[in-house]
């Protein structure tokens, strides 16, 4: 009668200790979804074909856009580390604008433990040779496509009496891609 009531717990006790396992990266770094393995540097990241309806611009993979961020020189050294170390939820795909006269672009989010991204980075030439064409960061943020292709970013806003747990409030810049500087310019707040 013992043996019967302990089965469900053994059979349970391998999943629990696989997913106590991946809980962290002991690096305060979350590590959640897909990611796998950087592969060579030497290989070109090639577009997400899995993603998205047919008529709208393709998103670079989780795996391709960790090649990219690890191989581009615009990239921080303490951004590729993080990126080298989390090999999970860390990096995430975000919105894809196309701005008129140019070729689409790719937002992607760098994210800590408690989920709040800091960083987002903007890559053109998704098809061919993606590379960062800009950055920002902030606590929290949060990333849309606006109306005429802007990029939305919120991000939270933390007084001086406010608790890491609790922001004061929050912002939201508004950028929009300017072709003759070949960058994002912010249009409000």
């Amino acid at each position: 009668m013992k043996l019967r009531s302990t089965l469900p717990l053994l059979a349970v006790l391998p999943l629990l200790m696989g997913f106590l396992g991946s809980c962290g990266s002991g690096e305060g770094l979350r590590v959640e979804g897909p990611g796998g393995p950087v592969s060579s540097a030497a290989t070109s990241p090639k577009p997400d074909r899995s993603i998205g309806p047919a008529n709208t611009p393709q998103a670079l993979s989780v795996p391709a856009l960790r090649q990219v961020l690890l191989r581009d020189p615009a990239v921080r050294v303490d951004m590729k580390n993080l990126v080298k170390i989390c090999k999970f939820g860390c990096v995430q795909t975000g919105v894809v604008l196309t701005p008129a006269g140019t070729s689409p672009k790719q937002a992607v989010t760098i994210s800590t433990v408690s989920g709040g991204a800091f960083v987002v980075l903007l890559i053109d030439h998704l098809a061919t040779a993606p590379k960062v064409v800009w950055q920002t960061q902030g606590d929290s943020l949060t990333v849309s496509v606006g109306k005429g292709s802007t990029l939305v970013v919120e991000s939270s806003v933390f007084g001086q009496s406010a608790k890491a747990c609790c922001p004061s409030g929050s912002k939201v810049d508004v950028y929009r891609w300017n072709k003759e500087l070949r960058r994002m310019v912010k249009v409000s707040r």
